[in-house]
């Protein structure tokens, strides 16, 4: 069917109509379908496990920002220090010295076995006391 005249002039262009698919068409449709489908549960997968290292990582920080939080509301904080502790037997009393600044942090009342303190006949220093008993007393 011919529409052309000597006289008219014309133009091309595109429309969109619906078409059946051939079977090559519906076969390559359907392994792209299939690619995408396994890419997309790739994709979810990984989008899980960074969710899961983003969460533990985030909980990480609120945990340190309540501590820090907590630790300057209260003005104070627990810390391990290095002691000695000595008996004060003057003054019946456990001293514990802390090490790095040569400060009595704490004392309490000697035991009976603590006051003996050594014999002049023993070459050992004295052993008696622990720091587990550190906390007892202030």
């Amino acid at each position: 069917m011919r529409f052309r005249t000597p006289h008219m002039k014309f133009r091309t262009t595109h429309i969109s109509l619906t078409q059946r698919l051939t079977q090559a068409e519906t076969a390559a449709y359907g392994e792209e379908l299939a690619r995408n489908e396994r890419e997309y549960a790739e994709v979810e997968e990984d989008k899980k496990r960074t969710a899961e290292s983003y969460k533990s990582r985030l909980d990480a920080i609120a945990g340190c920002i309540t501590r820090l939080a907590n630790v300057i509301g209260a003005g104070e904080e627990e810390r391990d220090i290095e002691v000695r502790c000595f008996p004060d037997l003057e003054h019946g009393a456990m001293k514990y010295l802390a090490m790095d600044r040569n400060e009595v942090l704490q004392e309490r009342p000697l035991t009976p076995d603590e006051m003996q303190g050594n014999l002049p006949m023993d070459d050992e220093p004295w052993t008696g006391g622990d720091a587990q008993s550190a906390g007892e007393g202030a």
